[in-house]
């Protein structure tokens, strides 16, 4: 760097071209350099050209100096008011991402996102070539992932990567101002809230009909096999008593005679009790506490937390999966389907400076 601010003090008047001077740095070093070069270019009557992957620089840039290199076509970004004020509200590289892809994806956060991937996986479905690595995926986490203390790094990591307090809708159709041709599909969580499908504009809202998606997934009988593959039936019966009276407390209330009805049912009629009786619990929250019990009383490490939960689709049997998440693999294999995500790639954040 030293020998770059030596060029632009020794070479008035010049051209300088750098490939990404804030590689390496932190988010406060990364505004710093771009400011210092700025400001040394301006007072010396040069011009520097600057390639960066960094969007707190192309936040700097945004006002006057961010053009966008993209398919071969520059873009001066800072002279065109509407995409400047939208891009200040949301950051430069949702435009970038969402202009290479064609399309957002909302999700409530990644964990949602590991789930329909095992999903994907588990019913050899078409839409899994595509969403595998997330190279062909744009994907915006919504504001429910606001950080908060106790937090682990995975989601502390959603959390950043979202843009908080704004709806799926909001920033939809912020973006779709500036790119018309932009489509949108939002997937998210009903958490009782009677959420129903809607469609407009280029924005699909397709809520899950049960609480959350871990409603698909969550059962006793996986749970307990999980259980039994872990601990190799070390403490099957214990698992069983725990999990017994975490059905009793948290499913049936603590209705002796109710919960009996259901134990005492054949497997295909517990199934169906399980699922009417759970449709609006949040059936991640049973399956954690389950696991903490277990290592509770086992003395041993908790099994699975709410991230992990994606692990226990591997043991899904693919007949019992509800058609359900097939229509919403269908509805992520339609959105890639119709647009440029199905070609060879561009980085998502590859933008130039001029200042």
């Amino acid at each position: 760097m030293l020998l770059i601010l030596a060029h632009l003090y020794s070479h008035k008047g010049s051209v300088l071209l750098i490939d990404e001077p804030d590689a390496h740095l932190e988010i406060l070093r990364q505004q710093q350099i771009y400011s210092l070069l700025r400001s040394i270019a301006d007072r010396n009557g040069g011009q520097v050209l600057m390639a960066t992957h960094s969007e707190i620089v192309m936040q700097e840039a945004l006002d006057s100096h961010l053009t966008l290199i993209l398919d071969g076509q520059a873009d001066d970004l800072a002279s065109k008011p509407a995409i400047k004020e939208s891009l200040k509200r949301f950051g430069a590289a949702h435009y970038v991402r969402a202009r290479e892809t064609g399309h957002v994806l909302y999700l409530e956060g990644s964990t949602d996102l590991a789930m329909l991937r095992a999903f994907a996986d588990r019913l050899e479905h078409p839409v899994g070539d595509l969403i595998t690595d997330g190279a062909h995926l744009n994907v915006y986490y919504l504001q429910d992932n606001r950080p908060v203390a106790g937090q682990n790094p995975d989601e502390l990591l959603d959390a950043v990567e979202g843009a908080f307090g704004q709806k799926a809708r909001e920033h939809f159709f912020a973006l779709r101002n500036i790119l018309p041709e932009l489509r949108g599909l939002e997937i998210i969580d009903n958490d009782n809230r009677g959420l129903q499908p809607t469609a407009a504009g280029g924005f699909e809202r397709l809520p899950w009909k049960r609480y959350e998606l871990e409603n698909y997934v969550v059962n006793p009988d996986l749970l307990i096999e999980w259980v039994r593959q872990e601990r190799a039936d070390l403490f099957i019966d214990q698992g069983k008593e725990i999990l017994d009276q975490l059905i009793l407390d948290q499913i049936f209330d603590g209705n002796i005679a109710d919960f009996n009805n259901y134990s005492q049912a054949n497997p295909s009629m517990q199934n169906t009790l399980w699922r009417a009786q759970t449709q609006t619990q949040k059936l991640s929250l049973f399956a954690e506490e389950f696991f903490r019990r277990i290592a509770e009383a086992t003395g041993t490490r908790i099994l699975l937390r709410k991230s992990d939960l994606y692990r226990l689709i591997e043991r899904l049997d693919p007949a019992s999966i509800d058609p359900e998440v097939v229509a919403k693999l269908d509805a992520i294999l339609k959105l890639l389907a119709a647009n440029r995500t199905l070609q060879t790639p561009i980085h998502p954040n590859r933008a130039h400076r001029t200042v």
